[in-house]
């Protein structure tokens, strides 16, 4: 630790005491990760047989799962009331209900 002049700022210390107290809490995190981890290397062959597993893990799982692009297709029913609002450039007034008809899948 580091001795402290009587001539320093309260903040100084403050700030240097922070530092210390980091840099060993630091040290003593990083050594409990490596105690913990006990990290063992693969021989090639264990390396081949855990990326067949997760390769037939993924294909099991991205069969299980809807397509990622889903495109709905929108008709808008449209009547003469005037209740709703007019469309542009036609006699006919729309309706709020939309109904989702058809999903194509890409």
């Amino acid at each position: 630790m580091t001795e402290f002049r009587t001539d320093e700022e309260p903040i100084a210390k403050r700030r240097q005491i922070t530092k210390e107290r980091k840099a060993r809490w630091l040290a003593r995190q990083s050594q409990e990760s490596l105690d913990r981890k006990h990290i063992e290397a693969e021989t090639p062959a264990q390396s081949q047989d855990r990326r067949k597993r997760d390769a037939a893990a993924k294909l099991a799982a991205s069969k299980d799962k809807l397509p990622i692009k889903l495109k709905l297709a929108v008709k808008i029913y449209t009547t003469t009331s005037e209740v709703q609002g007019k469309l542009l450039n036609n006699e006919k007034y729309f309706t709020r209900n939309v109904v989702f008809t058809k999903r194509f899948f890409e």
